[in-house]
């Protein structure tokens, strides 16, 4: 009896003792999972101070990565990949956030064909398409809740694809503008595939800015960072050696510091680059930039470095002062965490500070700053205004009266409205938001409607002309994106109700060009034009 009963007292003890490492063990993955959600990058560590880590994210070649890791892994540095062909056709979204979580990077390599967002073969899912990364994105996870250090923490900044860093203010030639680049680029990239065709042929428009530049946007989110990128087309065959070049070329410009007749080596190569990557000395960090535009001479020596740099068009950027950059991400991120949390008067708050950005304590106002805050903000206050959600909240109606009644956001509006210098993407944004304003008065309405409809028969016409030569996909595709840019921000009635005329005569050429195609290769796009005409003869 007595043995009975201690058999069941210590039955009892390692079940409660069981259940007591399960509750903690249950505990302990809560905090844990609670902590990861509360911050959605890894924080560095007094570990990784000890080495500098080469982060890749390879939507298109991973060769770039792999030739690297054989030349440069090594004690104190550590290459690695968080896309490549392991995880192809993976989601780019969630393993961009993993890397965030995973480790830190001193430098970020990006590579994957790119005209205005990154994608690539290694990016392809046969089920849901080509999946790509985009800037909006990236700006959304460096808002997110700690992320400042890890996007703080990367020193250079490598955008592996076609002219990454080419912005509507760097434009060769003032007539140029975002549509004819657009149109240039889809004409001449032969990307590949379809589905890559089909989600970015048109992207420049949507990016290309002179009051927003691409590379603005980048050193935004990477305050600490040197930018390296192409202006023109990125080398294709044999790119796997362009980062390779360039730190063999760092490295022998620190030759002086050797001692003589001493050879480097490729361990004396990469801690050298790493030094240079980390000099808070400004002149090194604009030598480091200068000579990127010029690393391609390390392979091909007879070249001259004028006729590589007009070839490559390999671009640089490092800004001695970036604080007004700081700030603009600053004002942004506060916006972005207060809508996540819908919190209504951070809300009102974070937006009264970019309308007011530039007001000194006198009340004297740096109009320059100013405007740098809400072009910077722009697509925030965009998504606030037209979030379906957001219009159901108590706050809304208080936070979109700031917005009307504010005259610089107002001027700044207008400013890109009228430019020559922005593609018919973000142009249509702009319209949208400038309707919701309220801003509007017929004799100013008819007038830009009726450059908004010039700019897209220009660029209706441009790229029949370009493409003659080129597959009809890319046609089909960049006169698709024409017609969403109208459908998406609802602007047919507004613009027939202004300029009937062209409006038809726009909508003419769509259905005289397309009635007369033949079916065949592209016709689902056929198939999707048509529907869109339809609609837009119906809703008006």
């Amino acid at each position: 009896m007595i043995e009975s009963i201690k058999g069941r007292w210590n039955c009892l003890i390692v079940r409660l003792f069981s259940f007591i490492i399960a509750f903690l063990t249950c505990l302990y993955v809560g905090v844990i999972s609670m902590d990861a959600e509360a911050n959605a990058c890894r924080t560095p560590t007094s570990e990784d101070n000890g080495k500098t880590t080469f982060c890749f994210f390879s939507l298109n070649n991973p060769k770039e990565f792999h030739e690297l890791k054989k030349q440069y892994q090594g004690e104190g540095v550590e290459i690695k990949e968080f896309y490549g062909t392991d995880l192809a056709g993976k989601s780019v979204a969630e393993q961009f956030k993993g890397m965030l979580q995973s480790s830190e990077c001193d430098s970020l390599v990006i590579s994957g064909h790119h005209t205005g967002y990154f994608t690539g073969e290694q990016s392809i899912n046969k089920k849901s398409g080509s999946q790509v990364l985009d800037l909006d994105f990236m700006e959304e996870m460096s808002c997110e809740e700690g992320c400042g250090e890890w996007f703080s923490n990367v020193k250079s900044l490598f955008l592996m694809g076609c002219q990454t860093v080419k912005t509507a203010g760097n434009l060769e030639n003032d007539s140029d503008s975002p549509d004819s680049e657009t149109i240039r680029i889809s004409s001449e990239d032969k990307v590949g595939s379809n589905y890559i065709h089909r989600l970015v042929n048109q992207a420049y428009s949507s990016t290309l800015d002179q009051n927003n530049r691409l590379s603005h946007r980048y050193l935004r989110m990477f305050p600490n960072s040197s930018l390296y990128g192409w202006g023109e087309k990125s080398p294709t065959a044999g790119s796997q050696h362009s980062l390779p070049n360039f730190i063999n070329l760092v490295g022998k410009l620190q030759g002086k510091d050797r001692e003589k007749g001493s050879q480097p080596s490729k361990e004396d190569d990469i801690l050298q680059f790493i030094d240079f990557m980390n000099q808070p000395d400004v002149m090194d960090r604009r030598c480091l930039a200068d000579k990127w535009t010029k690393h391609w001479v390390s392979r091909n020596p007879e070249v001259s470095d004028e006729a590589v740099f007009n070839s490559t068009q390999a671009t640089a950027c490092y800004l001695e002062d970036q604080t007004q950059f700081v700030s603009s991400q600053k004002l942004g991120c506060d916006l972005t965490q207060a809508l996540k949390n819908n919190d209504g008067n951070r809300i009102k708050t974070a937006v009264k500070n970019i309308l007011e950005a530039g007001t000194k304590q006198n009340g004297a106002i740096n109009e320059e700053v100013r405007k740098e805050a809400i072009r910077a903000n722009f697509n925030r206050l965009m998504s606030l205004v037209t979030n379906r959600e957001n219009k159901k909240q108590d706050w809304y109606n208080e936070v979109v009266e700031q917005l009307k009644r504010n005259k610089a956001l107002e001027s700044v509006l207008m400013e890109d409205i009228e430019s020559n210098q922005v593609g018919f993407v973000r142009k249509s944004d702009y319209l949208y938001f400038y309707r919701e304003m309220g801003w509007a008065d017929e004799d100013k309405d008819k007038k830009i409607s009726a450059a908004f409809l010039k700019q897209l028969q220009t660029a209706f016409t441009g790229i029949e002309e370009e493409s003659k030569n080129n597959n009809e996909y890319v046609t089909k595709s960049f006169h698709l994106s024409l017609l969403d840019s109208i459908t998406d921000n609802d602007l047919q009635k507004w613009l027939y109700e202004n300029n009937s005329e062209e409006f038809d005569n726009l909508l003419k050429q769509y259905s005289n060009t397309y009635s007369a195609s033949v079916d065949g290769d592209g016709d689902d796009l056929k198939y999707y034009i048509n529907t869109t005409i339809k609609y837009l003869k119906e809703s008006i």
